[in-house]
């Protein structure tokens, strides 16, 4: 880390190693951006959020309430009319939270292209979805849902890419399920049908450096399409 970083957070060293040092925060915020399931994307202020004392917990999620832990540690009765002073306070709390965070929440891109990871494997947990989980557990995934998503990727590097689809990790070593496959990155929409007993379906293309977004798609013969859950991004070097 450079001299100069400041980070956001406090250090926890002082209650890890009980040291005698001072804590330096009376209070923690903590927010579950887009809620349970991600269904209110973008995160708007103070929505599903807790800001939390020793004593207080100020809980914003279908509604604002005020517990009293100390009386009260399984948060059955809102004390929020009884203390309006302790809300103002607790709310204050919250906004230089927000305005240190939201203007960073955009979504963290993948490298390809990197040669400390190449190939890059990508995998359905991180697709960036309007709102909602894509799907991102074997549960779901060994279901084939016929659901796709883009993920944020970073080319690294222009050069030519090998782009290898799949609906398992190629470990697991199982044919894909389709009739078709295609991809669409960086303006580009590429086709094909899928062999029988495929293990992988395997788009070559030059890329350009720069940010852009890599979707999936695998139609099966009803031409409904899932994406590929398990995706690799190989920076082939120019002959």
């Amino acid at each position: 880390m450079p001299d100069d970083y400041k980070p956001d957070g406090v250090s926890l060293k002082p209650l890890l190693d009980e040291s005698d040092g001072p804590w330096a925060r009376d209070h923690h915020v903590i927010q579950y951006h887009g809620g349970a399931g991600a269904r209110t994307l973008p995160s708007k202020p103070f929505e599903y959020t807790v800001v939390l004392t020793e004593r207080w917990r100020l809980v914003n999620s279908g509604g604002q309430s005020l517990y009293d832990i100390q009386a009260d540690p399984a948060q059955r009765h809102n004390v929020a009319e009884k203390h309006p002073e302790v809300v103002t306070r607790l709310r204050a709390h919250y906004q230089p939270f927000w305005e240190t965070v939201s203007p960073r929440l955009i979504p963290v891109r993948i490298d390809v292209g990197n040669p400390a990871e190449n190939p890059t494997v990508l995998c359905s947990q991180d697709w960036y979805m309007p709102t909602g989980n894509p799907p991102w557990n074997f549960g779901s995934i060994r279901r084939l849902p016929k659901v796709t998503g883009p993920w944020m990727v970073q080319v690294k590097k222009a050069s030519r890419y090998r782009i290898t689809l799949r609906q398992f990790p190629k470990e697991a070593d199982k044919p894909v399920v389709a009739e078709r496959a295609k991809i669409e990155i960086a303006g580009h929409s590429v086709e094909q049908p899928v062999e029988a007993d495929s293990k992988g379906v395997v788009f070559e293309i030059d890329l350009p450096a720069g940010p852009t977004e890599l979707v999936t798609y695998l139609y099966d013969k009803n031409g409904k399409a899932g994406g590929a859950y398990f995706t690799e991004v190989e920076l082939l070097e120019r002959q």
